[in-house]
Order: structure tokens, then sequence, then C-alpha cells
């Protein structure tokens, strides 16, 4: 097989016991009841103290002292950790893409980085046993799991899965029965399979424009640069706002990254993703590769990858073979691939007016998935929570789009990018994104991105000095303009009143 390396890769399942048929798989004992068998490709690190212990699977950043490795990071962590209560106000500053566990005062947790890009799944087994794993694929393999073919049937004939590319599972919900998602701001606790929200702990506090914009850059050049001390980097660069941002990150060290852009679908070598890019680093003096898409992909790899990740989408499956190719012919297979995903979480993606009440349908409505008792009911289960930790009816909707649709479509992409390469968002950063959530939704709001503008501005000015996301024509740059007004608003009003799809 050619591709038999491939097989769960930079994957982990963690259990009662290491799992046989997994060979040439990294072990690693956490205490009586855990153990984890892990892929080569994914590093873990484990610092332990007395009773206390802290492991990383994959990596975990810190913006603040950049030259920490892994190790460097949970150590200080785990020094000043009294109980795992503590490790939630830990993360809030860190960046990465991980899961971490923490164990103390015969307590342990399992978390995952800010937006949930290292994903966790779990399931308890017919004897009542955890077991976690970076994919519920793994985890059916392993317990003999099943797929549960009636929400199968009931997503597949959704809106957002017959039209659309990118359709995602709402809730915790996997395609298995009884194999479920953890998402992003919450805990499982691994002596008793229980799942708790630690994030938001108290109300988003106000953060005047200019201390955001201070406080986001200083973020985002120490995740950066943290970054580039441990990886090669390979930076997708677009004609888009948010790898502009990550760009201006690299201000000091321009010449680092390696820079592409991918010509994926129907992207062609005309299209301002592709011209936009090539003129500035170029103006830049930087070096620049334009990757070609393939279309046709080899049935072995195609096969691994839906093994992989369950359900695995076609242009994820296109996109990660044209990496892995490309990557391979380049001799670069160690690249860490660097965007801007995420950057979405800091200007209010979901719009609707606020004398619409927010429940469980509209949210399936405005997330395509309306029309489905379980999308709508998960939906107002998570909605009943969250709304007790927020009040403010934009952040509900930022706090869906973070958790929901982030936490599940974007990391699933990022799960399917593991068979062919590690990826990161300097973005991804939970407390990055509280203080965002804290600038008036008009300063940060489309068509505009008064606040990442501003950031650009302060990191690298000299990026503004080409488009971003330029409209084709005049329709379309009229079109952006008129969402978000007040006759847009009203528009608005009267879809979310009717029973239709929009």
């Amino acid at each position: 097989m050619a591709f038999e390396q491939l097989v769960f890769r930079r994957q982990f399942i963690a259990g009662p016991r290491y799992v046989a048929w997994l060979p040439g798989w990294n072990r690693l004992k956490i205490n009586d009841n855990l153990f984890i068998t892990s892929h080569p490709d994914i590093s873990v690190t484990m610092v332990r103290e007395d009773q206390k212990c802290v492991v990383v699977l994959g990596f975990i950043l810190d913006p603040f002292h950049p030259a920490r490795d892994n190790r460097g990071v949970i150590t200080n962590m785990l020094r000043e950790m009294n109980s795992v209560d503590d490790i939630f106000g830990m993360v809030d500053t860190k960046g990465g893409r991980y899961v971490l566990i923490a164990e103390a005062e015969n307590r342990s947790v399992a978390l995952n980085d800010s937006a949930g890009f290292r994903e966790l799944f779990y399931h308890r087994d017919e004897n009542g046993n955890l077991w976690c794993a970076s994919q519920p694929s793994l985890i059916a393999e392993n317990c003999k799991g099943k797929i549960d073919y009636e929400l199968r049937d009931a997503l597949y004939s959704l809106t957002l899965f017959t039209k659309s590319v990118e359709y995602w599972y709402p809730g915790g919900y996997s395609i298995y029965k009884n194999i479920f998602h953890l998402l992003p701001n919450h805990y499982l606790c691994l002596r008793g399979g229980v799942v708790k929200r630690f994030w938001p702990s108290k109300a988003i506090e106000h953060c005047p424009f200019d201390r955001c914009v201070e406080n986001v850059c200083d973020l985002l050049k120490g995740m950066t640069e943290s970054a580039l001390n441990r990886f090669d980097f390979a930076m997708a660069v677009t004609a888009g706002l948010d790898s502009r941002m990550v760009l201006s990150a690299c201000r000091d060290f321009p010449h680092t990254p390696f820079y592409f852009t991918h010509t994926h679908g129907e992207l062609s070598c005309n299209d301002p993703d592709i011209t936009i890019p090539a003129e500035m680093l170029k103006t830049l003096g930087l070096n620049y590769s334009v990757i070609k898409h393939y279309c046709d992909v080899d049935p072995e790899f195609a096969t691994i990858m839906n093994r992989n990740v369950t359900t695995a989408r076609l242009n994820k499956i296109q996109n990660s073979y044209t990496m892995h190719q490309f990557f391979r012919q380049q001799q670069l297979q160690q690249m860490v691939v660097v965007n801007g995903v995420g950057g979405e979480m800091t200007r209010n993606f979901y719009f609707v007016p606020s004398s619409i009440k927010i429940t469980g349908p509209l949210l399936a409505k405005i997330a395509y998935m309306n029309g489905c008792s379980v999308v709508e009911d998960a939906f107002s289960a998570w909605l009943g929570d969250a709304a007790q930790r927020v009040e403010k009816h934009n952040h509900v909707l930022d706090l869906f789009y973070w958790e929901q649709r982030m936490g599940n479509w974007a990391a699933m992409s990022y799960s399917e990018y593991d068979t062919a390469f590690e990826s990161f968002s300097p973005l991804n950063c939970r407390k990055l994104v509280e203080f965002t959530m804290g600038v008036k939704p008009a300063l940060r709001n489309p068509p505009d991105f008064r606040l990442n503008r501003a950031v650009v501005a302060t990191l690298w000015p000299e990026l503004l000095n080409w488009p971003i996301n330029p409209a084709p024509n005049l329709f379309r740059a009229a079109l952006r303009r008129f969402k978000r007004s007040p006759a847009h608003s009203a528009l608005k009003m009267v879809k979310m009143a009717l029973p239709l799809n929009f």
C-alpha cells in the first residue's frame, strides 16, 4: 500500500487499556484507568509532579513565552495548578491545536484548544468503560460502533447537506450511535463521562476599540512567533481578510514562511485569490507558489481518508490529496500549513436583528438545518445552557458560530487534512476572541471590518495597499453594502418570521 502510513494519521485513542490492533503506535499510561495509544505523527507530552499531571496531545503554544515548547508550557501550568479547575483559566491565552488532560485531587478532565480543532469524541462501551479518540471512526472500529442510519437519513435530507459540500454535524452528534463530540469551551470528566461548560465563567467585559486592537496584535504576534520557533511554516495566502491578518503578524520574519495559494475547486489562475497574493508577495520581495488542484484522487488515498474521517467531504479529500502530492514532490512533508481559519469568530458572523428572539428552530434555520427535530432539539438544549452564560443578543450568535459551526465544520476540516498535513491558525485563541466580543458589533461587522483592518494596519500597514476580497462587479459591491443596513434588517425579520428555507 503506497499510503499505508496515512491510516489514522495524527490520531489517538484513550481508554481502559492499550489498543493492540494498531501496531507501531506509541503508548502512554496516564493512570490505572487511562491508557493512550497514539499515531507516531502526533506529539504526546506528559509532565507529572506528585499527584498532579498534565498531558498534551498535539501542540500547545504560549504567545507570551514563544520560546517554550510543549513541555515548557505545561510544566509552567502544572506548577500553578492546585486543582483541575485552575487549568480552565490558564488555557484562555494559549493557542495551538491540542487535547489537554489534567489530573489532580482524584479528578481527571479532558478539553481541547479554543476552537476544538484537535477534535475529541467519547463513548461508553457495553461494559461501561469510557473511550476517547480523535475521530468517531476510530472508536467505532475499536468498540464495534454502528452508524445511526436514522440520524444520517434525517441530516442528509437537509438543505445544508443537499446543497453544500461544507456540511457539518449539529451539537455533539456524530454519525455513530452513542459516540459524541466534545464542543469548544466544554470539558469531559474522565471518571464520570459527564460534559460540562467551563467558559465563559463571567460576563464578557466591554473592551475599548484601541485596547482590543493592541491586545489582539500582541496575541497574534506572540502566537505566530511561538509557532515559527517550532515548525516549518507553509502559509496559505489569499485575497481574504483572515490570511491578511495572519500575514501581518509575520512582518518581523517575513522570509521564514513558505507562501502559497491553492487553486482548489473552480478557482482559476485569474481569480483575485491568486492574482492579489502573487502581486503583493512579489512586491514585498517574498517567494510564492501556486499549487495546482487535483480533481482526480488516487482511490487508495480516498479510501483511507474515508476510513480516517467517516463521511469525509469530497472537496477536502481533493484538497488533502493535492497538498500531499505537492509536499511529497517538493520534499516538504514536515510543513505545517498555517491559515486564518477562525477569523470569522471575531466579526459577528451570524446576524439576526436584535428584535427577533433567538430559539433552537431559528438557529437551525440560519444554519440551513431547519425542518429536523433532532437538530432543533440539539440547538434548543445548547441555547438553554449558553443563554445563561452570555446575555447579549450578538454574543449568543457569536457563541453559536464558535461552538457549533466552527467547532464542528472547521474542526472536521482540520481532521480531514490530518491525513496529508498538520494545520494551525494563530487566530485560534480564546482570549483573542473574547477581546473582540467585547467590542461593539458595529466596529467589527461587515462590510467595513474596522477591527480586523485596524489589526493589519498596526502590524504591517503596507498590506492594506492591496484590496481585500474585492467585489467582482458593482452589483456585488452594492449588495455587500446593503447587508446589515436597516432595510436589510427589516427584510431579514420578514424572512425569519416565515416558515421558508432561505
